[in-house]
């Protein structure tokens, strides 16, 4: 949340009027990352809580477009679990897209993951890098709704990481969705996990949004809510100034 605040302030003065390359488009509050890759010089800050029992996992995330089909990306983890605060791993990712939608072929993007471990407090410390890599595809039927789904595996190849989102436009301001995610790892039983939500644009640089999952293949069927918001910034070369 201080990381939001401060680059808030910092580009106060680069806020925009009127821009022309549409609304937001974010990867949260579902666990599915999208296809869709930022424009190029574009900052976009996502950041959100999940909530389940006493415990607590707030997720900062700070994007940017490299070039118009490369984006780069930082995660930053806190968790309270059994009344403990843990700092988790700092997440790098790229997100490459390899194609755009013709047709019935989707959009597909390919994104690796890089996870450092060393910043975490010290009965959490690994002292190793891991991987991820996945692919993201998305499927739009209309202006309204669309398909997104992914398949990922981590740096050691035993973990299978699978995705199935839909979302329907509901009203030009709110999007909702429903998903389901799981993982399949040799040495533990696979998590399966449905979740759904809603996503409302303030503006389109701003959004707000809510979930609630549940896990459905674990003993304890403990449901999740999730809760976050995403602002878009703009590069000085694509800001109008308050007065002309």
């Amino acid at each position: 949340m201080r990381i939001m605040l401060l680059v808030y302030f910092l580009s106060f003065p680069f806020i925009i009027i009127g821009q022309d390359i549409g609304p937001l488009v974010s990867d949260r509050p579902d666990q599915s990352d999208g296809a869709c890759v930022l424009p190029k010089k574009i900052f976009q800050v996502e950041s959100g809580c999940v909530f389940q029992k006493s415990d607590y996992q707030h997720t900062t995330m700070l994007r940017y477009g490299l070039t118009h089909s490369t984006e780069v990306r930082l995660q930053f983890d806190q968790s309270m679990l059994d009344k403990r605060y843990t700092v988790l791993p700092t997440i790098l990712s790229v997100k490459q897209r390899l194609i755009k939608q013709d047709g019935i072929i989707p959009t597909i993007t390919f994104i690796g993951y890089g996870i450092y471990d060393r910043i975490t407090v010290e009965d959490k410390k690994q002292n190793k890098y891991e991987g991820m890599a996945l692919l993201a595809f998305q499927n739009d039927f209309s202006d309204l709704s669309g398909i997104e789904y992914n398949i990922g595996t981590n740096s050691a190849g035993t973990d299978l990481i699978l995705t199935l989102l839909y979302a329907y436009r509901v009203h030009p301001k709110l999007n909702l969705f429903i998903e389901y995610f799981s993982e399949f790892a040799n040495d533990a039983i696979p998590k399966h996990n449905i979740d759904g939500g809603a996503l409302y644009q303030i503006n389109d640089d701003f959004q707000v949004d809510v979930g609630i999952g549940i896990h459905v293949a674990s003993i304890i069927e403990t449901p999740f809510i999730k809760v976050g918001a995403s602002y878009r910034f703009l590069s000085p070369s694509k800001i109008k100034p308050f007065f002309e």
